[in-house]
């Protein structure tokens, strides 16, 4: 996949901050200060709450409708609280549209025209899973290269997004794991950072995933993301499924006898 290079001073100041911060990984191994973990019982009160004003649909207008002047609270009640929203794709739900990305993907260069029907594709994805971190780096990509000036907005997007991600954590510890809204979205925050996925992963007693990284100039060695509230949102999904009523009848015609 191809990552944007986010050369703003704010991307460029997150990561430096970052990378000091795991350079001191063994010195802080359960250090949490200056992180907090999100207040979930907060974030669903909050976007549920239609006198609110982090309510989700509002915010969520806002998001799709590239409002720049939204800030870390409204990012993290948009990235968060998509756990809550009983109307929205589930976190675990993974477009058909994707296969269309992949067939042109695997072209060893890309047209014009071919990043334009790319773009069209990460639209159409988005508008069923708005906060899939990876398709928004993928839009902004592709507007890049297209000059187009909607590249800014899916930027802003995506330096949003990942403050939010980082203000949980730093990734170095099981204590200070990085709090994750989808399992796709690891990988995703693993390449923006400029790491390579070592090839292996982990559920840790965290609950975290540790996700090994090759070798690289700061000697890290795996990242922890925190997926308490995925694990979370599977035994829930799990749960409806279960107690769903039994449908043993299919809609159609009457069965009768066979003649």
């Amino acid at each position: 996949m191809e990552y944007i290079r986010h050369n703003t001073i704010y991307m460029r100041t997150l990561l430096l901050l970052l990378l000091i911060m795991l350079q001191m990984a063994p010195a802080r191994a359960n250090d949490t200060s200056g992180f907090t973990a999100p207040d979930y019982k907060k974030i669903e009160k909050e976007t549920s709450d239609k006198n609110s004003p982090y309510y989700y649909p509002t915010l969520m207008k806002r998001f799709k409708a590239n409002d720049t002047s939204l800030g870390i609270t409204e990012f993290q009640m948009l990235y968060y609280g998509r756990f809550f929203q009983k109307d929205s794709r589930s976190v675990f739900y993974h477009s058909p549209i994707l296969d269309s990305t992949r067939e042109l993907r695997k072209k060893e260069s890309l047209t014009g025209a071919d990043r334009v029907r790319l773009a069209g594709f990460y639209e159409q994805i988005l508008d069923e899973t708005p906060m899939a971190l990876g398709t928004i780096v993928s839009l902004a990509t592709q507007y890049r290269y297209l000059n187009d000036a909607r590249a800014s907005y899916y930027s802003f997007k995506v330096n949003g997004i990942m403050d939010v991600i980082m203000s949980t954590g730093d990734g170095v510890s099981q204590g200070t794991a990085m709090h994750i809204g989808s399992i796709d979205d690891e990988y995703v925050v693993l390449a923006l950072l400029g790491f390579e996925f070592g090839g292996s992963q982990s559920l840790t007693d965290g609950p975290c995933d540790l996700l090994a990284v090759s070798d690289n100039k700061y000697g890290i060695k795996g990242l922890y993301f925190n997926v308490g509230q995925i694990m979370a949102e599977e035994a829930r999904l799990l749960g409806e499924s279960l107690n769903a009523p039994a449908d043993t009848k299919k809609p159609g015609k009457k069965a009768g006898k066979k003649k």
